[in-house]
């Protein structure tokens, strides 16, 4: 029997391959026999089984080749049926040897080479450019080779080489990879590294105009990436002065070098135009009413008008007894009666006054509103102004009428600041880290720390400045699975600096 090419694989209970009268000769192809029964050979021939060429494997539980072996090539044995014990090397004979292999292989099976050092998958954002999917890997024994395959299951078989794959799309490529053997050595078996290149994260860029010109629309913009310049707003009375960080315009943006890293709002900057000085005729002061109803206990606030502007206003009342002015004009209404509110302003050493007649009535009665509102029963209702992370507001029980306020219930800014941290906490993707920027407050109130111990899989970044509204900016970060609530202190509260303390102040 003589096979000298092709593949050929043989099993049985007793022979994989067997010649009863002649000679088994293989000079070429792959040839694998194998016997498993509980007395099998692998190969088998009567008389020899001549080794000349090709891939050959016999396997057998009693002999892997049974009969005179003349090898031309040097081959490998083992003790038992899978290739595990009692490797040794068979040298080459050609007067023929008995092999008591329970597994034979030629030619001699070579080490694989090994992978020294493990390539690991990059974590990547979409960029619209190419980036290497996995870091470079080593090895020994032979060389790193890299192919992109369909799935994590099957190795690819084509597309080889030694450099480390790149990708552009936001998907999950599969990356494998092998140790290519040299001389010596054989291939390491091939691994699979599955690598996503995760969709750009998005932030939203508002534009403040600062209660100056038109409303901007807001921009979507990709992390890292940059702010488009709007066209720059105009307001009657103002020249604008470039768009900031900050409400009080400290740190200006620039749109050609600062990238975005989170939901961010920008500030314009305004400056007052200079006015003309007003005629010598125009100087005076007037009141917005000449005569006012109030109720005891409530206030109601006079405007006054003075040429020039910004001019130093003095209030007076003629019965602190029945109604008191402050500074900026609020009339109190404290007795039943009459009384004369004036605003009075000096110029170049001259007096000018306005007044205003305010009636005081008890509380209840039907108020007279000289601006055609006339008498009514106060009717109050609800009105709120909603408070920001940087300006606290109120609700406001208040005459739909006449505007007077009976109750007062402040908003707090602080509270909006520790709700916006906890939600951003509470909705962030699986370890995300969460960032924090806030240029007023230095301490998280507790509910923060309770939403962070709810997700110990986020890490908390906070920037801040040490002294408020000034001072140096700081960056300190919470490490995911602190035990957070351990933090809090006997008032409820948790400091910037205090976290600072335990993990660390980056100056920023």
């Amino acid at each position: 029997m003589t096979i000298n090419g092709g593949t050929v694989t043989a099993k049985g209970t007793r022979f994989g391959i067997h010649s009863l009268k002649r000679d088994v000769i293989i000079t070429d192809g792959t040839v694998e026999g194998i016997g498993n029964g509980t007395e099998a050979c692998g190969i088998q021939a009567s008389k020899n089984v001549i080794i000349k060429g090709g891939t050959i494997t016999g396997i057998g539980t009693v002999k892997g080749i049974s009969g005179t072996v003349k090898n031309e090539i040097n081959g490998t044995g083992w003790t038992n049926t899978t290739g595990t014990e009692g490797k040794t090397t068979i040298p080459a004979s050609q007067d023929g040897q008995n092999l008591t292999y329970l597994m034979v292989q030629f030619p001699e099976a070579k080490d694989p080479a090994k992978v020294t050092k493990e390539p690991k998958a990059n974590e990547l954002t979409y960029t619209g450019s190419a980036q290497k999917l996995v870091t470079e890997g080593e090895a020994s024994g032979g060389t790193l080779q890299y192919a992109l395959g369909e799935n994590e299951n099957t190795a690819p078989e084509e597309g080889w080489t030694d450099s480390v794959p790149d990708g552009i799309e936001a998907k999950t490529y599969y990356v494998w990879y092998k140790a290519k053997g040299d001389d010596n050595h054989s291939d390491s078996k091939p691994e699979c590294i599955p690598v996503t290149i995760a969709k750009a994260e998005k932030f939203t860029v508002t534009f403040d105009v600062q209660g100056h010109g038109k409303e901007l629309d807001s921009q979507t913009v990709e992390k890292d990436s940059k702010v488009t310049r709007p066209t720059d707003p105009t307001a009657e009375g103002y020249t604008f002065g470039g768009w900031f960080k900050e409400k009080e315009c400290t740190n200006e943006w620039n749109f050609d070098s600062d990238k975005v890293t989170s939901n961010i709002t920008l500030y314009a900057k305004w400056t007052e135009n200079d006015k003309p000085e007003p005629t010598p005729t125009d100087t005076g002061v007037k009141l917005n009413v000449s005569e006012i109803t109030i109720a005891q206990g409530r206030e109601n606030t006079l405007k006054a008008t003075t040429v020039p502007e910004g001019a130093s206003i003095t209030w007076t009342s003629s019965d602190n007894s029945v109604a008191y002015v402050d500074a900026a004009g609020v009339v109190t209404g404290l007795n039943v009666g009459t009384a004369t509110i004036t605003a009075k302003i000096t110029v170049d050493g001259k007096e000018y006054t306005a007044s205003c007649k305010v009636t005081v009535v008890p509380t209840g009665s039907p108020i007279i509103f000289p601006t055609g509102g006339g008498e009514h029963t106060h009717k109050y209702v609800w009105d709120t102004i909603e408070a920001t992370e940087d300006m606290d507001g109120e609700l406001r029980y208040q005459c739909e009428t006449c505007g007077d306020i009976k109750e007062r219930v402040p908003l707090t800014a602080y509270n909006v600041f520790n709700k916006n941290a906890t939600e951003k906490i509470r909705n962030a993707k699986k370890d995300a880290t969460v960032k924090i920027e806030t240029n007023k407050w230095i301490s998280f109130h507790k509910m923060v720390m309770e939403a962070l111990a709810e997700r110990p899989d986020v890490t908390l970044e906070i920037s801040f400045l040490d002294e408020g509204h000034k001072g140096n900016r700081f960056t300190v970060t919470i490490p995911k699975g602190t035990v957070t609530m351990s933090l809090v202190d006997k008032n409820g509260f948790t400091g910037f600096l205090y976290l600072g303390g335990k993990f660390g102040l980056k100056t920023q």
